[in-house]
């Protein structure tokens, strides 16, 4: 990866890439623009002090900002004693708008709009229990021990049903890629 080599124009861009992806995450979770803002300008701070921490064959580097995202708006969270409502969260509430697109670039946009489809779709199959931890966990910021509490369910069966979503998640999706890269041959 260029930036791990401090190449000022490799972290222009990664974010020209994943700041709307960041700063969209950070949004659903905080709430609050600035608050958004000032987590996407950390994120990409950290990933230039911290470049050669990145292990691609663990995973995707937009998994790896989602990851990094996630856990600085949950500790922001946390820091402030500030949660969103916490009512639950359907898959259906999430803004379309809230997707990150290429800037100007139809082919791209095209792109993003058919993947956000996908996951909606492989969500969509899964059991109601796992939509609403899913949903509790990634976009409501709450951690664990907090969604047992608030469903009134076991830490194991909350961590469970987690485990499961993303498993089938990986899967239908993998299963989703396969069979558009066999159409596209």
């Amino acid at each position: 990866m260029a930036i791990t080599r401090q190449q000022s124009g490799a972290l222009d861009e990664l974010y020209q890439r994943y700041s709307r992806l960041v700063y969209s995450l950070a949004l659903n979770m905080v709430v609050d623009p600035a608050t958004a803002e000032e987590i996407t300008l950390d994120i990409f701070t950290r990933v230039w002090q911290k470049a050669d921490t990145y292990q691609a064959e663990q995973a995707k580097v937009s998994t790896w900002l989602v990851s990094m995202t996630r856990h600085r708006a949950i500790d922001w969270l946390r820091r402030q004693r500030a949660r969103p409502n916490q009512s639950a969260v359907s898959w259906a509430d999430v803004s379309m708008e809230t997707t990150p697109h290429a800037n100007g670039n139809p082919e791209q946009k095209v792109e993003a709009n058919l993947r956000q489809e996908q996951v909606r779709q492989a969500v969509a199959q899964l059991p109601v229990e796992q939509q609403e931890v899913l949903a509790l966990a990634y976009f409501k910021g709450l951690s664990h021990s907090e969604i047992a509490q608030k469903l009134n369910q076991p830490l194991g069966t909350v961590k469970t049903r987690l485990r499961l979503a993303m498993q089938k998640l990986r899967l239908v999706l993998a299963e989703q890629d396969e069979v558009s890269y066999i159409q596209t041959k």
